[in-house]
């Protein structure tokens, strides 16, 4: 063994780090846990009420973005532990979320997809008036 290693195998803060990983992959099969039984009962909210409930929505929001830094600090990506250890992760609801680009077939550029913009479940542009968009170049 050549010093490098012999220091990495021995180092204190690399077995430390290897006890916060298994401790992490513990708490990540709780939290997955957790989030599939929120999906269900979200269903089930949806099925009685006809819409999820917002205080799920938000917490389990917050638990995937806790899932992602989960992942961040096992992979290596990141040198900071997750909660308990820092901040649990707020979802700032004024973020604004970028929506995806869509390439229009008239022009060939990119454009933010939007219900406004294309309808509901994207079948068909609307206008102003909240009717069909004519004015298309595909629209006689």
């Amino acid at each position: 063994m050549d010093n490098d290693m012999k220091r990495s195998v021995s180092a204190g803060d690399t077995w430390i780090r290897g006890a916060f990983m298994l401790l992490f992959v513990v708490v990540y099969s709780v939290v997955e846990a957790v989030l599939l039984v929120i999906a269900f009962v979200q269903w089930l909210f949806l099925l009685f009420s006809g819409e999820p409930s917002e205080r799920l929505l938000d917490f389990s929001d917050d638990l995937t973005v806790f899932m992602y830094q989960i992942w961040q600090y096992l992979t290596m990506n990141s040198e900071q532990r997750p909660w308990p250890f820092s901040p649990w992760p707020y979802v700032d609801e004024r973020e604004a979320v970028p929506e995806p680009a869509v390439e229009t077939e008239a022009s060939g550029a990119a454009t933010p997809h939007s219900e406004e913009a294309t309808g509901q479940f994207g079948a068909e542009p609307i206008d102003d008036d909240g009717g069909p968009d004519d004015t298309g170049p595909d629209r006689v």
